[in-house]
């Protein structure tokens, strides 16, 4: 085995642990990503000797330490492409419209509604009642008496404007 053929293994079990980290519930699928295509021979011996070695699994934690998780996550176009196209595919009208308007709210086509909640219900019903402080009892008897006093002297001698 060649230098050459030494350094493209290295970039094959690099870029497959980089595709498992981003399909990690599809084997089959970061592998053919890996080799650009099935090959069966090539899928089989990879199982066999590579995913539960312990050289590459530190590999995987390497790129994982190196780029953090959101890394491998697929990113806003990802997720749209795989919607349009499932939705494409999909032979139901009611399925190609949900996701064809999944896909239009994802990409910033269909403004999301502002939801304002309005709660008759939900009113205060706390009953105040405000007082006015008058003094003390004597103060208060003594503005009484002058306001009646007032009040008399302004019935004995009504103004009739002459």
């Amino acid at each position: 085995m060649s230098d050459t053929d030494k350094i493209d293994i290295k970039k094959v079990k690099l870029q497959l642990a980089h595709n498992l980290l981003k399909f990690p519930d599809d084997v089959d699928k970061a592998i053919i990503m890996t080799l650009g295509g099935p090959d069966i021979k090539a899928m089989t011996w990879i199982k066999e000797n590579w995913l539960d070695s312990e050289s590459f699994n530190n590999l995987k934690m390497k790129l994982l330490n190196k780029h953090g998780e959101e890394y491998f996550l697929p990113s806003k176009a990802d997720v749209a492409r795989e919607i349009y196209t499932e939705s494409s595919k999909s032979m139901h009208l009611d399925d190609k419209i949900k996701g064809y308007e999944l896909y239009c709210k994802l990409m910033g086509m269909i403004k999301k509604e502002a939801k304002v909640s309005v709660n008759v219900g939900d009113t205060n019903n706390n009953k105040i009642m405000l007082l006015k402080d008058h003094g003390s009892d004597e103060e208060w008897r003594k503005k009484i008496r002058d306001n009646q006093k007032k009040l008399m002297e302004n019935r004995e001698s009504p103004n009739d404007g002459s």
